[in-house]
């Protein structure tokens, strides 16, 4: 069952590659042959019902690393979605339908034209919460570089130019490099 599900999110995140090279006036298979290979996983996660409080999430606000984020709605609500002036708002529950954010490759591969979407979690009804997001990333090979068509004239790239493989490594750095010190201060 699990591997019926991944491969269907697979499926689905490779049927929305031509849309996003549509919307950037590329060519229909730019990135589907930057994605033949990709970078994917699911994430199991439980958000047990808790009391509403300040700083208290299931997951706190952040961005995904991916290409894109496929999300799966459920019943339960408590995701949230920051807009770009600031406000949190709560993510409406579809039925039978998925959440799609942008993550962080997009973001950087279009130059900040397709903002990362920053979101969190948290559990406040009275019934536990489930969700299994699909996290999508191109080929660990592909180089991420700003996209024709995604600068200014005159404007340079914002981000430097990296494979997928890179970008993960100093992404996970980025974000772990502190539990590392800590372990190397206590040994």
């Amino acid at each position: 069952m699990a591997l019926r599900y991944y491969d269907a999110m697979d499926d689905l995140a490779q049927a929305l590659l031509p849309l996003y090279a549509r919307a950037l006036d590329l060519p229909a298979g730019y990135f589907t042959q930057r994605c033949d290979a990709p970078l994917t996983g699911l994430r199991l996660t439980h958000y047990p019902p808790v009391p509403y409080g300040e700083n208290q999430f299931g997951i706190a606000p952040h961005t995904d690393s991916s290409f894109i984020t496929l999300l799966a709605q459920n019943k339960v609500a408590g995701l949230q979605i920051r807009t770009t002036e600031g406000v949190w708002i709560d993510a409406p529950v579809i039925p039978d339908s998925f959440i799609v954010n942008t993550g962080d490759v997009l973001h950087r591969w279009t130059n900040g034209r397709f903002l990362s979407t920053p979101h969190r979690a948290f559990n406040v009804s009275q019934q536990p919460r489930y969700a299994i997001p699909f996290f999508f990333h191109p080929n660990p090979d592909t180089l991420i570089d700003c996209l024709p068509g995604c600068m200014m004239e005159g404007e340079d790239p914002r981000f430097p130019a990296m494979t997928t493989d890179e970008y993960m490594a100093w992404f996970r750095g980025r974000n772990y490099d502190h539990v590392r010190k800590q372990a190397q201060a206590s040994a």
